[in-house]
């Protein structure tokens, strides 16, 4: 099935309203080099673009991350499929979402019950609470779970270093206002690690080593 561009709709979820803001392409595609897709509340937009090699350049904000995210696509990406999702590329959630009217529409209730039922688990209050979270402090129990499955992959491999002997290390983690603070029960020694958001604690995932001192 092919969309037409005239009914070819993209959508984003506003991270401080809560709100999902849809706007048509066919205009776009048709008239505009240039477009931006701003949110009632004023605090939020996407931004759609024609670039001179003929892709379409996407950014727009995201739930989880205090930063946009870009996405660069064919215009057949856009208008010759019946539904696309442009995916947070730390957490895998869905950022963006293009196609058919209903199909965006249905997409969008679906995982906004999938973001309220994830706030009230984590005792988030509202969208804008859950953005300034994860902008500014380590307060969600996924980004934990990323870190501590890193460290344990460390332990096991070993390659965590501290004042022991080799692979004789007993490791405990705490959160702390700096980051995560790794420390060796038996020896004393510890690093902190600087992780404050989702991003990072995904760049934590390529961290090859600890040293402990």
């Amino acid at each position: 099935m092919t969309i037409e561009p005239k009914n070819t709709v993209i959508a984003y979820r506003c991270p401080y309203c809560g709100k999902g803001v849809i706007s048509n392409v066919g205009v776009f595609a048709l008239t505009a080099e240039k477009i931006a897709l701003r949110c009632t509340c004023k605090r939020s937009e996407l931004l759609l673009e024609y670039r001179s090699d003929g892709k379409v350049s996407v950014t727009a904000p995201c739930t989880f991350c205090p930063n946009p995210h870009s996405y660069l696509l064919s215009k057949d990406a856009i208008f010759a499929r019946e539904y696309l999702t442009l995916d947070c590329p730390y957490i895998g959630t869905g950022n963006v979402f293009i196609g058919g009217l209903d199909h965006v529409k249905t997409e969008l209730s679906r995982t906004e019950l999938e973001l309220l039922d994830a706030m009230d688990e984590y005792g988030v209050e509202s969208f804008e609470e859950a953005h300034k979270k994860n902008k500014n402090a380590i307060s969600d129990k996924q980004v934990l779970d990323i870190i501590l499955y890193v460290i344990n992959e460390l332990d096991e491999e070993g390659r965590i270093e501290c004042r022991c002997d080799e692979h004789s290390g007993d490791y405990s983690v705490e959160i702390t206002d700096e980051g995560v603070c790794v420390t060796c029960n038996k020896c004393g020694a510890s690093v902190t690690v600087p992780i404050n958001s989702y991003i990072s604690a995904h760049d934590f995932l390529n961290t090859d080593s600890l040293k402990l001192s």
